[in-house]
């Protein structure tokens, strides 16, 4: 596989990880406000809202980090032939 520049490889590392801490937060919002009655929903979303925030926004950074791992492997030059590293 090619090798992509780091901005490029940085843009869709950042999209990759803002689309998945996207999807993630809107799940769970979604299942907090589906599940919560109408008159504790503002508690539950303050109470859910800020630790798993921190579990979405450490989810995002894991798949930006692969993402730009990904498209942008390190580089490994070839051993010499003689054997010596």
């Amino acid at each position: 596989m090619r090798r992509v520049p780091a901005p490029v490889a940085g843009v869709i590392a950042a999209i990759g990880g803002a689309v998945t801490g996207l999807v993630l937060l809107i799940g769970v919002l979604s299942i907090t406000s589906a599940t919560t009655e109408q008159h504790m929903l503002s508690v539950a979303s303050a109470i859910v809202v800020l630790p798993v925030g921190l579990i979405v926004l450490a989810a995002s950074v894991y798949v930006a980090r692969r993402g730009y791992h990904t498209v942008r492997p390190p580089l490994y030059e070839e051993p010499p032939e003689d054997g010596n590293p």
